[in-house]
């Protein structure tokens, strides 16, 4: 039952492996210290109230929770921002992530379209983009992506663009 700001709660933590903060209180934005913590393997933050555009990218996957090993934030395996208040656009640079297997981005405000880059995705093995304002297409390249075998995307809502 955590409250409040995140801030710079862990920046003296260099060694700390796992930070589970879930199904807290928790608002404002990702804290940008996040990457100083060189051997963080494990980041959920789901169910909070985190706010704004996906500056940094801090895991539930197929319905079921699944822990996946990285480093914070280019080498992580997995990403969970499921269930907060992010909004704007999808960052274009989550497609270069390309160690993740697991990418839940579902009940937030998230607009405009997949991006393209997400090809790049090449070990990705769930995406949950469901429950958002996203539009547009689904980028044909996906169909590249082998190693996908849970893809949420009924619940989005799709505009085609004039």
């Amino acid at each position: 039952m955590l409250q409040g700001h995140l801030n710079n709660s862990f920046l003296y933590s260099p060694s700390l492996v796992t930070l589970d903060l879930s199904f807290n209180q928790l608002y404002g934005s990702i804290a940008k210290w996040i990457d100083r913590l060189s051997s963080l393997k494990y980041l959920i933050l789901k169910n909070n109230s985190f706010e704004g555009k996906e500056e940094t990218i801090p895991f539930t996957t197929k319905n079921v929770s699944y822990l996946y090993e990285g480093k914070v934030l280019t080498y992580m395996s997995g990403i969970d921002l499921s269930c907060n208040k992010l909004t704007g656009e999808i960052p274009y640079q989550i497609g270069f992530l390309t160690r993740i297997h697991t990418l839940n981005l579902s009940r937030n405000n998230l607009t405009g379209s997949i991006p393209m880059t997400f090809s790049h995705l090449q070990q990705i093995e769930s995406l949950d983009l469901s429950y958002n304002n996203l539009n547009g297409k689904i980028p044909p390249q996906l169909v590249g992506l082998y190693t996908l075998s849970f893809f949420m995307w009924h619940t989005i809502t799709y505009r085609q663009d004039s």
